[in-house]
């Protein structure tokens, strides 16, 4: 069998671009199957000669880490397998969009604030993206295949608008933002996700020693926690738990509602006594205004009478 050759450019090389580095002509001469291309520790910015089809045709592992990449080029290298580029300086994956046979991806450490770009990678098993400024899960699309992904130590907060990665199993959220185990709920839309860790963010902080349990009531599939498998008994003491918070919740309710009625029942009451007594009080005012109507309309008829008694006393006879 043909045995694959490993290209390897020390940081002494001081490689700066590609397509001007010594070397390489030998290398697109001499390569073969199986393939791999270290190019780490040098001072490599620039990587567009990725983009040449016609070039490393045979290559299946390249390694950039450790230089000074910004952007990342299409990259056409036909049978390109793993892709790393840890330690670089990337911001941005917008022109990358995507590589039909790439298996994994490294991209610890650099400056990307989204993963836009990711898209389109059928073949993708495993993505490092640790220690960079991401914040949410937005650009992984048409990654069907993804089973690992590393998102250790960025800006993760919330988990809205999922992407469909219906093959993801292991998620690494360690040291990130997530504050409410509620946020972890949402990630029961990842159907396959078995592995999950979020070691070192405000939600384990605030649950302690109690954060399996929490996460398992809200996500009870799930196979490890936090590096720690998930037992049988973990998995009923959660579900009993979950079932007495439950049950509390529902007497809590009850009590609640018997509250509410008692106090619309005392509310109509009042409300009743109110009416009553502005009714009584209405026939009182009532009474006595006709009370002084009659005593008024009987003084007036006798001062009538006084009058006209005056009168007929007054005539001569």
């Amino acid at each position: 069998s043909t045995w694959g050759l490993f290209f390897f450019f020390q940081a002494e090389d001081g490689i700066r671009d590609f397509c001007l580095s010594r070397g390489l002509g030998d290398v697109y001469k001499r390569q073969v199957h199986g393939g791999t291309l270290n190019a780490s520790k040098n001072e490599v910015d620039k990587i567009e000669f990725l983009s040449d089809g016609t070039k490393l045709t045979f290559l299946q592992v390249l390694n950039l880490s450790n230089n000074k990449v910004r952007t990342v080029p299409p990259i056409a290298i036909v049978r390109l397998k793993r892709l790393n580029l840890n330690d670089n300086v990337v911001e941005s994956l917008k022109r990358f969009g995507g590589h039909p046979t790439v298996e994994c991806i490294e991209l610890r450490r650099n400056r990307l604030k989204n993963l836009s770009g990711l898209h389109s990678c059928p073949q993708l098993v495993e993505l490092y993206a640790a220690e960079n400024e991401i914040s949410d899960f937005s650009g992984l699309v048409n990654l069907t295949g993804l089973r690992k992904l590393n998102l250790r130590k960025n800006a993760i907060e919330r988990f809205t608008n999922l992407p469909q990665l219906p093959n993801l199993y292991y998620l690494n959220l360690r040291e990130n933002k997530v504050e409410n185990v509620k946020e972890i709920a949402r990630l029961k839309e990842l159907r396959s996700l078995g592995y999950l860790n979020v070691k070192a963010t405000p939600v384990e902080e605030t649950l302690g020693g109690e954060t399996k349990k929490e996460i398992l009531m809200v996500f009870n599939e799930l196979k490890v926690v936090n590096k720690e498998e998930v037992t049988q008994d973990d998995r009923k003491e959660a579900i009993q738990e979950l079932e007495e918070r439950i049950r509390q919740e529902e007497e809590r309710k009850k009590e609640e509602e018997e509250k509410l009625r008692e106090e619309e029942e005392e509310r109509k009451r009042i409300a009743a006594e109110e009416e009553a007594a502005r009714k009584a009080e209405e026939e009182e005012r009532r009474r006595e205004e006709e009370e002084r109507r009659k005593e008024e309309e009987a003084k007036a008829a006798e001062e009538a009478a006084l009058k006209a008694q005056e009168q007929a006393d007054n005539q001569p006879g």
